[in-house]
């Protein structure tokens, strides 16, 4: 069912509700179909990005607790939903967040509403937090590896890995020819092709490291704007959420530590609490293990980078996605180096 722009008239409590921009009254539309009862407050929009709609839904919950509206895609909506109703129940970690369903819009995306995650912001340079990300992170893949494989859930290993490299070295060949590029915008995509080239020859020692490692659920975008910590009874742990890239793999990706060369901010996991975690499921591991899988982790992350930037290029729209794309081959570059891969 198709959502249609609400009008103020119609929206309870307007005394106090802002609603003032389009996005809101359709994220309060759409989830007007959900909780037709509800008395939300507020509509407040949480991100600055043009191009993504996010509102906190003041007072909007069952029991007046926040609720988060995230506009996508149907298919992130999907993969989002997935997560929620049936990876994440079957792995028995708390606190998860309550997933409130979705709702196609007139555009051909959706609104998906899920809880408020909190306030308790992740601060990746903070030793606490990066020990409770270890140790949430741990529990996380050694809970999925316990379990198993979900029959919905897309594969990401190497043949993935594989895949994103060979579409990124293709779509940088396609468009190096363009009419609309500069001599020096063909030189720069001709440094990333050869950064391509020579991650290619390591294709064998990717798989041997991956196939050695027991696979897992992943969530694929662990950086800290995806996460919040909070306090429980127990003591502090991660509240996870935005699973629109949930896959099952090994646990590399997830595992990536931000550094200067690596052009993400990532939840740069404690690596000692990740593997004392993780080893009631594996037994085996061992610190030196999870820094090479971390390593290729960076490898998984900036190839599939490169290849949405390399995707983008068009007449208008070149310098920005070559300048990504020359830090994630620095990126690249230096998780070899650092796996000793470039003698």
């Amino acid at each position: 069912m198709q959502s249609q722009l609400v009008q103020p008239s119609t929206i309870r409590d307007t005394a106090k509700l802002n609603a003032s921009s389009p996005g809101a009254l359709r994220a309060l539309t759409a989830w007007f179909q959900l909780q037709p009862t509800s008395s939300p407050t507020e509509a407040a929009r949480l991100t600055d990005d043009l191009d993504r709609d996010v509102y906190r839904l003041a007072g909007a919950g069952p029991g007046g607790e926040p609720i988060i509206a995230k506009k996508c895609s149907c298919d992130e909506a999907a993969q989002e939903r997935l997560a929620y109703t049936q990876i994440l129940p079957n792995l028995r970690l708390e606190p998860t967040l309550r997933y409130f369903g979705d709702v196609p819009d007139s555009d051909g995306k959706c609104w998906m509403f899920v809880e408020d995650a909190g306030p308790g912001a992740y601060d990746m340079g903070s030793p606490r937090c990066r020990r409770i990300a270890g140790t949430w992170l741990g529990r996380f893949h050694a809970s999925a590896m316990i379990v198993g494989k979900h029959p919905s859930l897309c594969e990401r290993g190497t043949a993935w890995f594989e895949s994103m490299l060979d579409e990124c070295r293709s779509l940088v060949v396609d468009v190096q020819t363009a009419a609309f590029l500069t001599k020096d915008d063909r030189r720069a995509l001709q440094e990333v092709r050869a950064c391509c080239d020579r991650l290619a020859t390591r294709r064998e020692a990717i798989h041997a490291i991956c196939a050695a490692t027991p696979s897992t659920v992943t969530h694929g975008d662990l950086a800290g704007r995806n996460m919040r910590v909070r306090e429980t009874l127990v003591g502090p742990t991660l509240v996870v959420f935005d699973w629109p890239d949930v896959a099952w793999g090994p646990p590399a990706i997830d595992l990536v530590i931000s550094t200067d060369q690596t052009a993400t901010d990532t939840a740069s996991p404690d690596l000692e609490a990740y593997c004392a975690a993780v080893s009631v499921a594996w037994p085996d591991v061992t610190r030196g293990r999870v820094e090479t899988l971390a390593k290729v982790g960076e490898l998984f992350w900036h190839v599939f980078a490169l290849r949405l930037d390399a995707a983008s290029i068009e007449p208008g729209y070149v310098e920005r996605p070559i300048s990504h794309m020359a830090d994630y081959c620095n990126g690249i570059m230096g998780a070899m180096s650092a796996l000793g891969w470039n003698k």
